[in-house]
């Protein structure tokens, strides 16, 4: 097949940027290709389905925001909850940071600082004992929450369809290649990526190629010559049963809450009380390695020993309330894991181009929460434009998220 436009990868961001992409060329051929059986079947699928603007990252949060404004107007399409984020902090780490939070909570929109009393106020904190800090401030962030990601994968899959784009499922892509199918060509007779092969077997011309793989990108862009930068980091989540919504909120709100960063370790809390648990995470990140060999990252597990030793003791210890429910330990009612597209150097998204070949990725855990303004980049970086609007009118240079030209401030809220 001949496609002016390949995309390989169905997720949240490959999605996002073929339908940008045939809104940018409307005539074009565009073509998505996708391994899996389904659409948003690998790591968007496994995500905790967060969003948030809290970040450090003036590049971070023009993404995000940009992106939650998109889908505040599409908010019944993909089931958009904006319960909040209460991120604390211990009083050592608050005063080590005070400066940029604090910055932080005057140029993100819908942000307020909450102290010691207002946070007892939302939560049935304990004394924190165990060594753990007790929380004495945090971030409380109103524009964030949660959302559907098949149901984004499915609104973009829609208007993409409906604009004249093609989706392959069970198509398997094997690494571009320079020249035509089964050459072997010098490397002076490497002018171009002229498209790729499938698992099926049938070879797919291209004009131009974009890889939004994932934490599947260096596997998949490494048999072309191509060091992406961006790598899989395994996160795990639990989904732990509360008996009693007292348990985790204070008298008086009825069970509904925030999601809740703790201080330490960076375990979050994604209440969803009307089932009866609270999934839960951590900042796993030195120690835990990235997955090399990267096709690794296609057997993902939750592991009950790191919930056990990493995640159980911190909430044990932040909400008495629901240790003393389940004094023979807490009751794991689910759990599952995926990875994160890393990019250590700065934890920002990368969008790159080496001739007739972009890719995307690295967006190290918020690719959901930026898949809109993360589409719209890439497909600018696909169409040939220096820049482009996002949807809520601020003006963003494509190449800030390059590797050879980057203007990025590196991101610490990463969880």
């Amino acid at each position: 097949m001949v496609a002016d436009f390949l995309v390989v990868g169905a997720g949240v961001i490959g999605l996002s940027t073929a339908c940008h992409i045939k809104r940018l060329r409307p005539r074009a051929r565009v073509l998505v290709i996708e391994r899996a059986t389904r659409i948003c079947s690998g790591n968007s699928a496994r995500s905790a389905a967060l969003y948030r603007n809290l970040f450090s990252s003036s590049t971070g949060r023009d993404l995000a925001e940009a992106s939650i404004a998109y889908y505040e107007s599409i908010s019944e399409l993909i089931d958009l909850r904006a319960s909040g984020y209460l991120w604390t902090w211990s009083d050592a780490a608050w005063r080590a940071s005070e400066a940029p939070l604090r910055r932080l909570a005057r140029e993100a929109t819908g942000v307020e600082l909450v102290d010691s009393g207002g946070l007892r106020e939302i939560l049935s904190l304990g004394e924190a004992d165990q060594g753990f800090e007790p929380p004495t401030m945090a971030l409380y962030g109103k524009r964030c929450g949660s959302l559907s990601p098949m149901g984004l994968a499915e609104h973009y899959a829609r208007g993409f369809v409906a604009a004249g784009g093609e989706i392959r499922l069970e198509k398997a892509a094997l690494a571009p290649v320079a020249g035509g199918p089964g050459e072997q060509a010098p490397p002076w007779g490497r002018r171009r990526f002229s498209g790729l092969g499938d698992s099926s077997g049938e070879f797919h011309a291209s004009g131009v190629i974009v890889a939004a793989t994932g934490s599947w990108l260096q596997d998949f862009l490494g048999p072309a010559g191509i060091a992406t930068g961006v790598y899989p980091k395994k996160r795990q989540l639990f989904g732990v049963r509360v008996a009693d919504p007292r348990c985790i909120f204070s008298e008086g709100r009825g069970g509904v809450g925030p999601i809740v960063i703790l201080p330490t370790g960076q375990v979050y809390c994604k209440p969803i009380l009307s089932r009866g648990i609270m999934v839960a995470g951590c900042a796993d990140d030195l120690g835990r390695p990235f997955d090399l060999p990267y096709e690794g990252a296609s057997r993902a597990s939750a592991e009950e020993p790191f919930f056990r030793a990493a995640i159980e003791p911190v909430l044990k210890a932040y909400f008495p309330g629901l240790a003393a429910a389940y004094p023979g330990g807490l009751e794991i009612a689910n759990s599952w894991a995926g990875h994160y597209d890393y990019y250590w150097p700065d934890r920002n998204p990368v969008i790159e181009r080496v001739g007739d070949l972009v890719w995307v990725g690295g967006s190290s855990g918020s690719g959901i929460m930026k898949a809109d303004s993360i589409g719209r980049a890439a497909a600018a970086k696909a169409v040939g434009e220096e820049s482009i609007e996002l949807f809520d009118g601020r003006s963003f240079r494509v190449g800030d998220l390059s590797l050879r030209d980057r203007r990025v401030a590196k991101e610490d809220l990463v969880i």
